[in-house]
């Protein structure tokens, strides 16, 4: 029973160790796997994802979406790298922006800048500000 419980308290302490603090929300969160390791296959996916799925060729909803992007990815990358030590938690974004044909309300991102819009979504948007 005594090592149930330094195994149960290892673990605790393990979890705790790997918990770090979101910069932008300044809440807790946990981060088991490093940027290094996760945005390969986020990247890879992410790909396969954009093959297997109709990109928008609605030139309306692409400009509206690539356009917000740059601004947001513009002004998380500044801030970030503003803040010394969140500066590494960018490294290594390669952001991109996307709309893909469904009817879905939905939009979504990927670790490492990859975000997805659905045209279904669009509008509802209306325009940037939405």
């Amino acid at each position: 029973m005594k090592n149930n419980s330094i195994l149960a308290g290892l673990c605790a302490l393990g979890l705790l160790a790997s918990c770090a603090v979101n910069p932008l929300t300044g809440k807790k969160t946990l981060n088991l796997v490093s940027n290094e390791q996760l945005f390969p296959t986020s990247f890879q996916q992410y790909g396969t994802f954009l093959k297997e799925n109709k990109v928008s060729t609605n030139s309306k909803y692409n400009s509206r979406v690539k356009n917000c992007g740059s601004k947001i990815s513009a002004e998380v990358m500044k801030y970030m790298k503003s803040n010394g030590k969140y500066a590494k938690r960018v490294q290594g974004y390669k952001w991109d922006f996307n709309v893909v044909e469904s009817e879905q309300l939905n939009a979504w991102c990927m670790p490492g800048g990859k975000v997805v819009f659905y045209t279904g979504i669009m509008p509802t948007c209306k325009d940037e500000a939405g």
